[in-house]
């Protein structure tokens, strides 16, 4: 019977202790969950920080980046209206707006300006030069069509495309037209004349057609009998020394 009392006490001593042990450990255990939930806590507000600093900066890269072009903007309407640039405020601000506005429509139409019509005898000058450099490079005497490009040949197939008569003989052509008295007033288009390979003889025996002007310089195109059809310029000895006049076909109208 003593024994009984013995191993009753000793299970109830075992269990109180194991008891003991369970709560101190629950005890010890809710200041690490308390601490772990405070660290995440701390973590997340840590990481929200961050998150609204960046946003912050791409604002401000953003804000960089716009700014710039809204000041050039706004130097440019400044620029438009400025007193040095008073002849054109009338309209070149609102023509700007309403272009951006129908960019579609030509530039002309919202402005509601007649486009002037280029006058006949600059649309034909421009015309005839176009045609004269599609031949650049056929050899002198070239067959085109019925004609044959010697130079006074090729000048009178250029002036028939801008319905132009001359005559057919460099000869004849320092007649046809009218006389350009000064040099400078020549224009593209315009027949010159030249003597022939002998210097001192006065008798016409070459001509071309005016090309452009060019650092005061004027270049012709024409038939060459030695490099056929080419561009040379009115400063080269051999055609300065043979130069005679320059006649006005196509007229000024």
């Amino acid at each position: 019977m003593y024994r009984v009392y013995v191993w009753i006490f000793i299970v109830f001593f075992i269990s109180g202790y194991l008891s003991s042990q369970t709560t101190v450990a629950k005890q010890d255990s809710k200041p690490n969950t308390t601490k772990s939930a405070t660290k995440s806590k701390s973590t997340k507000a840590k990481t929200n920080n961050q998150d609204a600093i960046k946003s912050t900066e791409q604002s401000k890269i953003i804000k960089s980046n716009i700014e710039p072009s809204q000041q050039v903007e706004s130097t440019i309407l400044t620029q438009f209206n400025s007193p040095a640039n008073e002849i054109q405020e009338n309209n070149k601000l609102s023509s700007v707006t309403e272009v951006k506005q129908t960019s579609a429509v030509p530039i002309h139409l919202v402005q509601n300006v007649p486009v002037e019509p280029m006058p006949v005898s600059e649309s034909k000058r421009k015309k005839i030069i176009e045609e004269a450099e599609k031949y650049l490079g056929k050899p002198y005497r070239s067959k085109v069509g019925n004609m044959i490009f010697d130079c006074s040949g090729y000048v009178k197939f250029l002036m028939s495309k801008i319905e132009k008569n001359v005559t057919r003989s460099s000869v004849s052509q320092i007649h046809d037209g009218k006389r350009v008295t000064n040099i400078k007033d020549a224009k593209p288009g315009d027949i010159l004349v030249f003597k022939g390979r002998s210097v001192r003889n006065n008798r016409p025996g070459h001509v071309g057609i005016l090309h452009h002007w060019s650092n005061d310089t004027l270049y012709f195109i024409h038939s060459s009998t030695s490099r056929g059809i080419r561009i040379d310029h009115l400063f080269d000895p051999y055609y300065a020394k043979r130069f005679l006049q320059i006649r006005n076909v196509i007229g000024d109208d």
